[in-house]
């Protein structure tokens, strides 16, 4: 899916990517340069569709690839979308991870040195690849976020904001996360119906969610709540949510099952995003997660991977508070008409 998202200079395409039924949505965002190149930032997928889009822009070509980050599915295509344009220039944050075995990014298809390019860091330390690229260096700010530690099994949360002096655009990838309310276009309604499903056995996404949580038991508790929940979906009808009491009127609470459809969608939404952001979420959460996901609507949050350990979120507070005053504070000569955007998950 595509979004102009500043006027003839700054594009975003996402795209919907799925792991056991859980759906995240992933974004690369794309500059137009002075001289008419494009930079992408995380490129997607060089589907047909994509590779469309961008041929659409009408520009003299790809001349930076940028990967913004070190997570599995940003950098899964960065390979692919650079053989598609052989004369760009491949720029990548150190630290570049794979698991079971921990390859060097070349064998993940991630060339920089080859292609002209090199490793990110901040563009105002500088380095010999920057040197080479003043076209990039004249037109954008780089700032490397990194952990002071890594993370279980030697994982880096490596990330580098980008700016882009003429329009006062940061992107960002998984630094902060904008939830917002209602699921963005991207995400399949059916798919996200399923999750948000109470039915007792209805063979759904949600409904294996639940069960898995009460035959665990998960936190002790997990048992207990999905069994009140069971409970009232079999009285009531699989619309309905912890919202619907046994003290309901059955005719009052056919409201909520008329409304059944809706309201699975957005609970699905609401399930969705909290098994993307959290490892376990509490069980209470997942039953009725409006709580929780309320919570976190409409705000820039900072992701579990950046909350894991209070070392870790200390180590990135100064370059966090940088890039937000980027956000708020344009370079020299702003543009007053200019945009802010942040670049990467579900930032609509």
């Amino acid at each position: 899916m595509a979004t102009e998202l500043v006027a003839g200079k700054v594009y975003g395409f996402e795209q919907e990517q799925m792991l056991s039924g859980i759906t995240a949505n992933v974004r690369a965002v794309v500059f137009r340069m002075k001289d008419n190149h494009l930079l992408v930032y995380n490129p997607v997928a060089p589907t047909e569709e994509f590779l469309q889009q961008l041929d659409e822009l009408k520009s003299d070509g790809v001349s930076h690839i940028m990967l913004g980050a070190t997570a599995y599915e940003h950098k899964i295509f960065v390979g692919p979308f650079a053989r598609k344009f052989p004369d760009a220039k491949v720029w990548a944050v150190p630290g570049q991870w794979s698991f079971p075995l921990n390859l060097p990014a070349a064998a993940l298809g991630i060339d920089t040195a080859g292609t002209g390019g090199g490793e990110l860091t901040d563009t105002a330390t500088g380095s010999a690849a920057y040197a080479a690229a003043p076209d990039l260096t004249s037109e954008f700010e780089v700032k490397l976020l990194r952990p002071a530690e890594r993370l279980g099994l030697g994982y880096a949360a490596n990330e580098a904001a980008l700016f882009h002096k003429e329009t006062g655009t940061l992107a960002i990838t998984d630094a902060l996360v904008n939830v917002p309310a209602k699921p963005p276009a991207i995400y399949e309604p059916s798919n996200l119906r399923g999750i948000g499903d109470n039915g007792r056995n209805s063979g759904t996404l949600g409904n294996i969610i639940l069960k898995a949580l009460g035959a665990v038991n998960w936190q002790g508790t997990g048992g207990k709540e999905v069994e009140a929940l069971f409970a009232i979906s079999d009285e009531y009808g699989v619309g309905c949510g912890m919202s619907c009491k046994p003290t309901m009127s059955a005719e009052r609470c056919s409201r909520c099952e008329g409304r059944a459809e809706n309201q699975k969608l957005q609970r699905g939404w609401e399930r969705n995003t909290l098994l993307s952001l959290y490892f376990g979420p509490a069980p209470k959460t997942l039953v009725d997660p409006k709580a929780a996901f309320n919570s976190l609507k409409g705000t820039l949050t900072l992701p579990l991977t950046l909350a894991l350990t209070p070392a870790l979120t200390l180590a990135l507070t100064p370059a966090l508070t940088l890039v937000l005053i980027l956000t708020l504070t344009p370079t020299a000569d702003p543009n007053p008409n200019a945009r802010r955007q942040v670049g990467g998950r579900a930032c609509d």
